[in-house]
C-alpha cells in the first residue's frame, strides 16, 4: 500500500480520464472476489474533513461521503489493487493505490489531505501531434522546473525521459514509438526535499501512417499590396520526414481551399496572389512527406483582408483574435455585427495608407456597425504590435445612419490617435463603453436624435473625453471620467440643443466641463479639477441652463462668460484651501445672485455675482478617506441646506 499525490483536474474531465484508464488497464478481468476499505480523513491540523467524496476507480458505482468524524467505508471492492479517489472542494484531489484482499477489510487509521497548493500542481497536460512513431507532450508547472515523462504501454510505464532545461511551459517530443499502439504516460517532478509530484495518467494512440508533424507556428505578415497575402510558418520540431508544405485558405463560413499548386519545397513563406479583399479569412499550413501524406493543419488567426466588406457578417468570440493590418470599411447597406467576447488586434501601421488617417488603421462605417458586448465579456480593440502608445490606431468613424443605426454596447478601446469613436451620423447608440490611454474619447457631431452616453468609462485621455458639437439632445449619465485633460466639451449655436450631465464623476488635470451651451443641465455630478471647471458662453438661453446638486473641487469652481445660468444646491470647494474664486461672472451687464450653495477653501467666494442670501461659506465636512470621498459625514450642516431643506451637492436629491 502506498500513497501518490496527484495534481488537481477539472471535475468535468475527471470521469472521462478515469473511465478510459479503467478500460485500458483491464479492470474487467479482475477476480470477482471482493473486500472492503475503511479510513478517516483529516486536515493538516488533525481536524476531521467532512463531506469528502470517496470512490474507487474500479468500482465507480459505489460513492460515499466522509462523516462528521471524517470516516468513510467502501465495500464490495474487487480484490487486488484499487485506486481510491478522494475529492473535496477545499483540498487537493488525492488518489491512493490500496491492496484489497478477498473477504477482508483493509484499514488505514487516517488519511491526511492537503489544502489546494499551487506549488504541487502540474497543469494543462495535453497531447499534441501524434504520428506513427512520435508524440508531442505539453504541460505547465507553477515555476521553472525540470520534469520527467514516464511512459509505456501499461500504467507500469517502464520508460522515462528527462528535460534538460527548467521551464514553466513545457514541450517534449517522444520518439521511437511503435505504430498503432496505445501508450500511457504521466509527468513527474521532484521538489527540493526529494518529494515526488505526479500528474494523472494520460493516454495517446500512435497512427498507422507516417504523416509528419505539423508546422509549429503560422502567421500572416503586413499586407503591402492589394489582393496579396503573405503567409509564413515555422518548421515542425521534428522535421526529418518533411518534404514540403501546402497552404490553405478559408473565408469565414466557407471550406478550406488549397492555394498553392505544387508542394512548396523551399522556404517557409508563401504569397497568396488570389486573395479576395473585404473578407475575413484564416490560412493554414500542413507539412507533407515524400509519400504525399499531410500533417494536421497549423492555423493562423482570423484576419481581415483589407477592403470594403462585401456582405452582412457576424463576428464571434470563436473568431478571436481578429487581426487588422489596414482600414476596415463597412459600406452603405451592409451590417457588421460583433458579438460578446470578440477581440480585435490592430496593427500600428496602415499597410495601404488610405482613409482619413493614412498612417494608422481605422474602422470606417457608412452602413451599420452593431457591437454587442456584455459586462463580463466586452468586445475588445487592442494593439497587435508596437509600444502601446496612445496614438496606436485611428479608432472608428460612424459616418452615416442612412441604411442602419450603429450601436456600441460594452466595448473596450485602447490606444487611439484622435477620438476613439467619432460619430457624424444622424443617429447613434452607446452604453458600457470604456476608452483608455487615447488622445481623445468620443466625439458626437451634428446628431439630431437623442443620444444616451450611459455607464461609460474614460481613463488616461490626453485631450477631451466627451466632445459634443451641435447635437440636439445628449445625455451623459452614470459615467466615470478619470485622469483626463478635459472631461466634457460642448458647443452649440442653438438655444434648443440640450446637454445633460447626470450622476457622473469627472476627475481632470485641466478642466471638468467647458463650452457654449444652449439649454442644458448638470446635475448630481462630481467634478475634481485643479485649474477650473466651466468656461460657459451661454447663448440664447432664456434661463435654460442649470447646475444643480453637484460638487466641484477646483481652484476656480465656475467661470461664466455670459448668459443666464441657474446655479443652486451645489458645493463649491477647494479641499487644499488654496482656491482662487468660487464663481466668476464676467458679463458686466448683469450681477446675478446664486442661492443655496456652499463655498469653502477659496480666497474669494464670488466675483461679479452674489453668493445669495441662502448660501453658506462653511467646511462641507466630507468623509475623506483614500480615495477621497466627497460624501458628507453625519455631522455636516449641509445635510439640510438645499432649497428643500435637504442635502447639498453630488449626493443630494435633485428634483430636476
Amino acid at each position: 500500500m502506498f500513497r501518490t499525490k496527484r495534481s488537481i483536474l477539472l471535475v468535468c474531465m475527471l470521469s472521462t480520464v478515469l473511465v478510459l484508464t479503467a478500460v485500458l488497464t483491464g479492470c474487467g478481468s479482475r477476480d470477482s472476489n471482493t473486500g472492503s476499505f475503511r479510513s478517516r480523513l483529516i486536515d493538516e491540523k488533525g481536524d476531521a474533513v467532512i463531506n469528502a467524496k470517496c470512490f474507487s476507480l474500479f468500482q465507480e458505482d459505489e460513492v460515499v461521503y466522509s462523516g462528521l468524524d471524517g470516516s468513510f467505508r467502501l465495500s464490495e471492492l474487487p480484490a487486488g489493487l484499487n485506486n481510491i479517489i478522494i475529492q473535496h472542494n477545499d483540498f487537493a484531489l488525492e488518489q491512493y493505490q490500496v491492496e484489497v484482499k478477498s473477504d477482508q477489510e483493509t484499514v488505514i487509521d487516517f488519511i491526511k489531505l492537503d489544502k489546494l497548493d499551487a506549488s504541487s500542481r502540474i497543469s494543462k497536460v495535453s497531447v499534441g501531434t501524434v504520428s506513427s512513431t512520435t508524440a508531442e507532450i505539453n504541460w505547465k508547472t507553477y515555476k521553472d522546473l525540470c520534469c520527467n515523462i514516464h511512459y509505456g504501454t501499461t500504467t507500469g510505464y517502464g520508460k522515462y525521459v528527462s528535460e534538460e532545461r527548467p521551464s514553466q511551459t513545457h514541450y517534449y517530443l517522444l520518439t521511437g514509438l511503435e505504430p498503432e499502439t496505445v501508450y500511457h504516460f504521466k509527468v513527474q517532478y521532484l521538489d527540493e526535499f526529494a518529494n515526488s509530484y505526479n500528474s494523472y495518467d494520460y493516454t495517446f494512440r500512435t497512427t498507422s501512417g507516417d504523416a509528419p508533424s505539423k508546422p509549429s507556428f503560422a502567421s500572416l505578415n503586413d499586407m503591402t499590396e492589394l489582393g496579396v497575402v503573405n503567409i509564413s510558418w515555422t518548421a515542425p520540431a521534428s522535421s526529418l520526414s518533411v518534404a514540403g508544405y501546402n497552404v490553405y485558405r478559408q473565408v469565414k463560413g466557407g471550406d478550406w481551399v488549397r492555394v498553392n499548386g505544387n508542394v512548396i519545397t523551399s522556404g517557409t513563406n508563401y504569397n497568396d496572389i488570389e486573395a479576395k479583399t473585404g473578407v475575413f479569412c484564416r490560412y493554414a499550413v500542413t507539412a507533407v512527406n515524400n509519400q504525399g501524406a499531410e500533417s494536421e493543419k497549423t492555423i493562423t488567426d482570423l484576419t481581415f483582408i483589407p477592403g470594403v466588406v462585401k456582405e452582412d457578417i457576424t463576428l464571434t468570440k470563436a473568431d478571436s483574435p481578429i487581426k487588422l493590418f489596414a482600414d476596415l470599411i463597412v459600406p452603405m447597406g451592409v451590417n457588421m455585427k460583433v458579438e460578446a467576447g470578440t477581440e480585435f488586434q490592430i496593427s500600428e501601421r496602415d499597410s495601404y495608407k488610405a482613409g482619413f488617417d493614412e498612417d494608422r488603421v481605422e474602422i470606417l462605417v457608412h452602413g451599420a456597425l452593431t457591437i454587442e458586448g456584455t459586462e463580463s465579456e466586452p468586445v475588445i480593440f487592442s494593439p497587435l504590435d508596437g509600444s502601446g502608445n496612445r496614438d496606436h490606431w485611428a479608432g472608428m468613424r460612424i459616418l452615416s445612419s442612412v441604411t442602419g443605426i450603429s450601436s456600441v454596447r460594452n466595448a473596450n478601446i485602447f490606444g487611439c490617435n484622435g477620438y476613439a469613436i467619432n460619430v457624424t451620423s444622424e443617429n447613434f447608440r452607446v452604453s458600457g463603453l470604456t476608452i483608455k490611454h487615447s488622445v481623445g474619447g468620443i466625439r458626437l457631431e451634428n446628431i439630431r436624435q437623442r443620444v444616451d452616453v450611459a455607464d461609460c468609462r474614460f481613463d488616461d485621455i490626453a485631450s477631451v473625453a466627451v466632445s459634443i458639437n451641435k447635437c440636439f439632445h445628449v445625455v451623459l449619465v452614470d459615467s466615470l471620467i478619470t485622469n483626463t485633460a478635459i472631461g466634457v466639451e460642448n458647443y452649440t449655436d442653438s438655444s434648443f440643443d440640450q446637454t445633460f450631465v447626470r450622476r457622473t464623476d469627472i476627475y481632470t488635470t485641466n478642466t471638468g466641463i467647458r463650452g457654449v451651451f444652449g439649454n442644458s443641465t448638470i446635475v448630481n455630478t462630481l467634478i475634481v479639477s485643479p485649474n477650473g471647471v466651466n468656461y460657459n458662453n451661454i447663448i440664447k438661453t432664456d434661463g435654460g441652463n442649470i447646475i444643480d446638486h453637484s460638487t466641484i473641487d477646483a481652484r476656480n469652481a465656475l467661470i461664466i462668460d455670459t448668459g443666464n445660468l441657474n446655479v443652486k444646491n451645489n458645493i463649491f470647494v477647494n479641499t487644499n484651501n488654496t482656491g482662487e474664486i468660487g464663481i466668476t461672472y464676467k458679463d458686466s451687464l448683469y450681477y446675478p445672485s446664486y442661492n443655496y450653495n456652499d463655498y469653502y477653501g477659496f480666497r474669494k467666494s464670488c466675483e461679479g455675482c452674489y453668493i445669495g442670501t441662502d448660501s453658506l461659506e462653511i467646511d462641507p465636512g466630507f468623509i475623506g478617506g483614500s480615495p477621497y470621498s466627497y460624501e458628507l459625514n453625519e455631522a455636516s450642516l449641509l445635510h439640510m441646506n438645499d432649497e428643500f431643506g435637504l442635502e447639498l451637492g453630488r449626493y443630494g436629491v435633485s428634483r430636476l
